[in-house]
């Protein structure tokens, strides 16, 4: 039998991404593998759950990634973080992504934007990633009932639902436990207090 190195099933190398050029001019496709090695251009969205509370700081719903994820392991991340499939939309990708690793179904008009397209880039010279995408962030209303949520456990190692105010404390306390991106959306997130 042939092996398959864990990393590879939680993130699979051959996968197909839309890349773009710097401007963000579609120029074709790519592997996953061979993307995140030479910094091309591809995209992806975030999706943060949110429980609305009067008098109250909102409540997200946050992910532990797996250890085996070739970025940012075993970090806390938003809600839902998913590469987009050729020619999907963000809001398609983010119905598709919450399916995915939370196991949580939703409708694409239950989803609305927090915050539009942006470039980011991440160079983790170390791991050899050089992971150069264009985003967006998502967000979606949510009851608290967290018995909906039925985690990929092999991308997503735990979850929670903790108030905004704490996750941001906890983001300036220990930067390192939290994933780049969802450190990058801390501004759009403190206009949710």
């Amino acid at each position: 039998s042939t092996y398959i190195h864990p990393v590879t099933m939680v993130e699979p190398v051959e996968e197909l991404f839309d890349i773009f050029d710097e401007k963000g001019k579609h120029i074709g496709t790519e592997k996953r593998g061979v993307v995140h090695k030479t910094g091309l251009w591809h995209r992806s969205v975030d999706v943060v759950l949110i429980q609305r509370r009067s008098n109250a700081s909102p409540l997200l719903v946050i992910q532990k990634r797996s250890p085996l994820k070739t970025v940012a392991p075993s970090c806390w991340d938003v809600s839902c973080a998913e590469h987009l499939s050729p020619g999907e939309s963000f809001r398609e990708g983010a119905v598709r992504g919450l399916m995915e690793e939370l196991g949580f179904s939703v409708s694409a008009q239950q989803l609305y934007r927090l915050r539009p397209q942006y470039s980011a880039k991440l160079d983790d010279e170390e791991r050899g990633i050089r992971d150069y995408e264009f985003k967006e962030l998502w967000g979606m209303d949510f009851d608290g009932d967290t018995s909906k949520i039925k985690i990929d456990e092999d991308e997503v190692v735990d979850f929670k639902l903790v108030s905004l105010d704490t996750v941001l404390e906890e983001m300036r306390q220990s930067p390192d436990d939290y994933t780049p991106w969802f450190q990058e959306h801390r501004s759009f997130l403190e206009t949710l207090l």
